[in-house]
């Protein structure tokens, strides 16, 4: 995993700075093309090697994505089939669909489909560092919770509350989050901005007249499809101490 977790980690400017020995700022218009090329080289190198892993890709079909995520051990809990307009010269309209998926390790996953490839998606869980981990390398989006308010910032009495983007090598930042703390099957917090939604919403941020209730609508349209998750999951996920 190390050498997989290296690559996906390599910034593809930082490392053509080092070979030129300046800043891309700088670069000439054929050094701008030279960056170019190795962006994409680096880019090939990333999928070739996520693919060898048996991992997911940013190119997958949803069908492809969700036999891969369920065979590492999530179970499918709602699925909304939606009806997507993309205005060309003539409107397209596209049969997609969002999905959510629970790990019981404490894994709540979505996606949704443009035109059947896997679009947009996220995973959040609650995890417990361990002493000696490096919490950056392993973490994404997110921030720590307190498990007991107060003055106490040590790292006993704290909860990441996170989330990854879950195109792109899911099971490598799980399994680096297993191998580095503890996920929590319970959350003790979920997050405040846990949106789920789908690109054909396009009345989302639309819905409401007055202007100052628009941010409403995505936290809304999220609470009533989680309120059709399985009880177990969402007895789970709505957080011993709320949101964070």
């Amino acid at each position: 995993m190390s050498d997989l977790n290296e690559l996906l980690n390599t910034d593809p400017i930082r490392e053509f700075e080092k070979t030129t020995g300046h800043s891309y700022k700088s670069n000439s218009k054929d050094e701008d093309m030279d960056m170019l090329g190795f962006h994409l080289f680096l880019n090939s190198m990333k999928n070739e090697a996520v693919e060898r892993a048996g991992d997911t890709t940013f190119s997958m079909s949803g069908e492809d994505y969700a036999a891969n995520i369920m065979d590492f051990g999530f179970e499918l809990i709602y699925r909304e089939d939606f009806e997507g307009t993309q205005e060309f010269s003539e409107p397209v309209i596209y049969e997609d669909s969002l999905q959510v998926y629970w790990h019981s390790d404490g894994l709540l996953l979505y996606f949704d489909t443009y035109n059947g490839t896997r679009n947009s998606g996220k995973v959040w869980y609650n995890w417990l560092p361990d002493p000696e981990s490096e919490v950056g390398r392993c973490t994404s989006s997110g921030g720590y919770g307190q498990l007991e308010s107060g003055d106490n910032w040590e790292l006993d009495n704290l909860v990441w509350v996170g989330d990854h983007d879950c195109r792109e090598a899911v099971r490598n930042n799980i399994t680096r989050l297993r191998d580095n703390g503890t996920l929590l099957p319970v959350w003790e917090f979920q997050p405040s901005c846990m949106w789920i939604t789908h690109w054909g919403e396009k009345d989302l941020f639309n819905s409401y007249e007055n202007i100052g209730e628009v941010g409403k609508a995505p936290t809304q349209r999220t609470e009533e499809r989680i309120s059709k998750f399985p009880q177990h999951v969402q007895n789970a996920i709505k957080g011993k101490q709320g949101k964070r």
